[in-house]
């Protein structure tokens, strides 16, 4: 079971996940210390669409204003983890000089290399194939670092597709821009939890952190401040078999290929 200490927020949930409509840097349904494990994809800042977190313009935040941003989503979702527990997240190198003196202590960046990239660039520029996704783990000692049997499985870093008819099925099928493959939620998942576990997604989006947390066996959580967000995640889960039940007090309509926002 999940163990809120406030539903008031709830939209969806039953005795293995709960999904969330509201700001991930107040939190005040988890208890501090309840989290085995948090996945986070927040949005990058690049002034091309309407924010999840809120933000209702096109343009982007001010530097300043998105390194503080990152930060109080950071402290909240180390507050809620537990000790020894794994905070990863994508995060854009562009802003890094803003971001990174917020952020907690211990960490270390795992290069996620793309054998696949949709992004070409132009032909005066190296392409860019990689980004980099920030780790950082509460306390001294790892909880769980589950050991791979590959050679190359416990590198510091990641390579993969981005997968893109994944992708462009769930763009266009649950109205989300920027979804992320799978793949890449249980390679973490898989290595930093166990079965049982709980995964908080701060970061909904399409729920694709909800599909591979349960595929995994782990128990699950996300927030999104954007409710359209919070449906397409639960259209997501049902299609993989996964059911929730409606909690909240209005129940919204599933988006189809709205373009609601960019990451």
């Amino acid at each position: 079971m999940i163990e809120l200490l406030s539903t008031d927020r709830v939209v969806y949930q039953d005795g293995t996940m709960a999904l969330l409509h509201g700001d991930c840097r107040q939190m005040s349904e988890l208890k501090s210390g309840s989290i085995d494990l948090v996945f986070a994809d927040p949005p990058f800042n690049l002034g091309r669409g309407r924010f999840n977190y809120g933000a209702e313009t096109d343009e982007a935040m001010p530097p300043e204003e998105y390194g503080r941003w990152t930060g109080e989503w950071m402290l909240e979702a180390r507050r809620v983890l537990k000790r020894g527990g794994h905070l990863f997240a994508l995060m854009v190198e562009k802003w890094m000089k803003y971001w990174l003196p917020y952020a907690p202590d211990p960490f270390h960046f795992l290069p996620w290399c793309k054998t696949m990239s949709s992004y070409l660039g132009d032909e005066r520029t190296f392409n860019r194939a990689s980004e980099l996704i920030f780790w950082h783990w509460k306390g001294g000692k790892i909880k769980t670092f589950n050991k791979s049997h590959t050679f190359d499985g416990d590198k510091d870093w990641v390579m993969g597709p981005i997968a893109v008819g994944e992708v462009e099925r769930q763009r266009g099928r649950k109205g989300h821009p920027a979804p992320r493959p799978t793949w890449l939620y249980e390679h973490f998942i898989s290595k930093c939890s166990q079965p049982g576990d709980i995964v908080l997604d701060p970061f909904l989006g399409s729920g694709t952190g909800g599909v591979a947390a349960r595929k995994l066996g782990r128990r699950f959580i996300g927030y999104d401040t954007n409710r359209e967000y919070v449906e397409a995640a639960r259209a997501h889960l049902c299609q993989q078999g996964f059911s929730l039940e409606f909690y909240g007090q209005i129940q919204l309509e599933i988006p189809d290929q709205e373009e609601m926002s960019v990451r």
